[in-house]
């Protein structure tokens, strides 16, 4: 007697649904994961800015006074770049900030610790994320030249011809003497400036985007994420989120 033996497999229309699951399934999946990376990379950017915050509160008891660039200039042996972790300036790096990636956003393009960026006669390295944007990707052979707008750190921007004009914050709200006359003041040349004055913002975060939302360092220690068109118009004139 002939046994019949029943063989067990997928039909085609099994596997086809299985196949647009698996695909609906990685629809929904891939950019929660990227959402989630991006976010990731956006707090460890702030909790870079709180950190640098603490340092510049140190910086300024010993010194009495805030530095002139957060990371510190280039540094050159000869002709040669020093790479960054090398450094040993008058800045926050080493002494108060004790790695290099404190100053570093995840999401900046630039890798090369050796990597410069010149902007008004002054060379930063393209590294450090808080000085100075620089979107392009920075070797440590060709340095980037930075826009003046590019600027994030600085000790004074009201008496910078390059600076102005700025439109008060938020966009559209009038300018008034009694306006100029505070904003004046939240400069971080002062001995005592406000705990609103801004100390530098991250644009990394936008992802070509002007609506993304950026982290802005305040001096008073807190970050608050603004919009980037707003930042980019109204720059150290942004105020904390009330």
């Amino acid at each position: 007697m002939r046994r019949i033996r029943s063989s067990s497999g997928f039909s085609l229309v099994e596997l086809l649904t299985v196949i647009a699951i698996i695909a609906i399934l990685a629809g929904i999946i891939f950019p929660v994961m990227t959402a989630v990376k991006k976010k990731s990379k956006t707090t460890q950017c702030m909790t870079n800015l709180h950190n640098i915050s603490m340092a510049l509160k140190m910086f300024k008891q010993d010194n009495r006074r805030f530095p002139s660039s957060l990371a510190g200039y280039v540094q050159t042996d000869g002709a040669v770049v020093i790479p960054f972790e090398r450094t040993r300036g008058d800045a926050l790096y080493p002494e108060y900030v004790t790695a290099v990636k404190g100053f570093h956003c995840p999401l900046s393009p630039t890798t090369d610790t050796s990597a410069t960026a010149s902007l008004a006669g002054y060379n930063y390295y393209a590294y450090d994320s808080y000085d100075v944007y620089t979107p392009g990707v920075g070797t440590g052979g060709t340095p980037l030249t930075a826009n003046v707008e590019d600027l994030r750190y600085t000790l004074t921007w009201a008496d910078d011809a390059t600076s102005l004009p700025l439109p008060p914050y938020p966009p559209g709200t009038p300018s008034t003497p009694d306006l100029d006359k505070y904003d004046y003041k939240r400069q971080l040349k002062f001995r005592s400036p406000s705990d609103d004055t801004v100390v530098t913002w991250c644009s990394y975060h936008e992802g070509g985007d002007s609506r993304a939302k950026i982290p802005v360092l305040f001096l008073d220690g807190h970050c608050d994420t603004l919009s980037a068109d707003t930042v980019a118009v109204c720059r150290w004139r942004v105020q904390p989120n009330r």
